[in-house]
């Protein structure tokens, strides 16, 4: 089977649902305007290459792992990181501030999205630090406290089984959507949407589903998207996106006609899982 060809398949065949119905309300152009500005930041410090991408306040910002950050006055780990502002197109930089000297071992892998409003999360890579289970990670929640300063507020301890999609769906929720056809020995729950108050430090709902198709999550990322409270989900197989409110209850379902039958395609590449 040609993996090229199957991916653009897919793409036309389910991915066009998210794109259909929620580019216009997710603000898709943010991710247009990254794409062709990226490289106004590659003759920063930190090379783009080298560093995890997050929208945050309408800035893009640049992550990388750094040693031997500054102590604040107020005993805070701080480091200044890159950024540009998507509503001036100006570069600019974002100062962070953490309570343990963690840069270095910072997750800046871009597998996933990150949309906040003015939030900022961090997944740290407790076995590079520990030596501790492969799977064992922590997030770190920071918050805007003055225009150019993010400070951490809260964490989260034993991130991976959320670990995934993430957006600010208000002033004190966050989104986490998690779905990849892992290895069965490597993950007992491969789908789980959950919603976060960072006011309360508490999960306010876990959504565990079986996620029809979910083999076709190693070839297609964007299968879920948020903003103003609303939430959508695709699901490629079943040719629809649900549209839930921030609490997961779903408020609509949008079905979309596919002329052609992929099913055939679909079971050929069930059919290479795990071999």
């Amino acid at each position: 089977m040609n993996m090229y060809n199957s991916n653009l398949i897919l793409k036309s065949a389910s991915v066009l649902l998210m794109l259909i119905y929620t580019i216009p309300v997710i603000g898709q152009h943010r991710y247009d305007i990254l794409l062709k500005k990226r490289s106004i930041l590659k003759n920063d410090e930190f090379e783009d290459c080298n560093a995890k991408i997050l929208i945050s306040d309408n800035k893009l910002i640049l992550f990388s792992e750094q040693k031997s950050p500054k102590k604040s006055s107020n005993q805070l780990y701080e480091v200044n990181y890159p950024a540009y502002d998507l509503k001036t197109g100006r570069k600019t930089q974002i100062k962070v501030r953490i309570n343990d000297p963690l840069f270095e071992y910072i997750n800046i892998g871009n597998w996933e999205t990150h949309i906040c409003d003015n939030l900022i999360l961090l997944c740290i890579n407790e076995y590079a630090i520990q030596n501790l289970d492969y799977a064992k990670t922590k997030l770190l929640i920071l918050k805007k406290t003055d225009e150019t300063t993010y400070t951490e507020i809260n964490h989260i301890d034993n991130f991976h089984q959320y670990e995934g999609d993430i957006y600010q769906i208000s002033p004190s929720r966050i989104l986490f959507y998690k779905n990849n056809d892992y290895h069965p020995l490597d993950d007992s729950i491969p789908t789980i949407t959950s919603i976060y108050n960072v006011e309360s430090g508490t999960f306010e709902k876990n959504q565990v589903e079986k996620f029809a198709g979910i083999y076709v999550t190693n070839l297609v990322g964007q299968l879920v998207a948020a903003k103003n409270k609303t939430i959508y989900k695709a699901y490629p197989t079943e040719n629809m996106v649900t549209v839930s409110d921030e609490l997961l209850n779903i408020i609509d379902t949008v079905f979309v006609p596919i002329s052609k039958n992929y099913s055939q395609l679909f079971n050929k590449i069930d059919g290479y899982r795990f071999r």
